[in-house]
């Protein structure tokens, strides 16, 4: 509500303020052994993997894809990627394999 009030409060309108998620670690590969190790990188005590595994875009192209209509399902309009590794690699099947099924 703070940020809606304060949109408001200065002439913008809400509906039309861009929701933007920062900042979402990147790996896409088909390859599940890649995919684990790259798990690996990002594990923390404090969530499960399942929890993790909801917040990042980490695994196969069509599992990236459904991630991402979930967050444009909540409203999340923008967000910021972080390739993991191989950041030009990555950059490119992000843009090649699932940036252009979401359009």
């Amino acid at each position: 509500m703070y940020l809606r009030d304060r949109l408001v409060a200065v002439g913008k309108d809400p509906a039309r303020f861009p929701l933007a998620l920062a900042t979402m670690y990147l790996y896409i590969s088909e390859d599940r052994a890649e995919l684990r190790s790259v798990w690996d990188l990002v594990r923390s005590p404090a969530a499960t993997s399942a929890d993790l595994r909801d917040r990042l875009l980490i695994g196969t192209a069509d599992e990236c894809v459904g991630r991402l209509r979930r967050l444009e399902a909540a409203g999340i309009s923008e967000i910021f990627v972080w390739p993991l590794r191989d950041e030009v690699a990555q950059l490119g099947l992000f843009v090649e394999e699932v940036a252009g099924r979401l359009a």
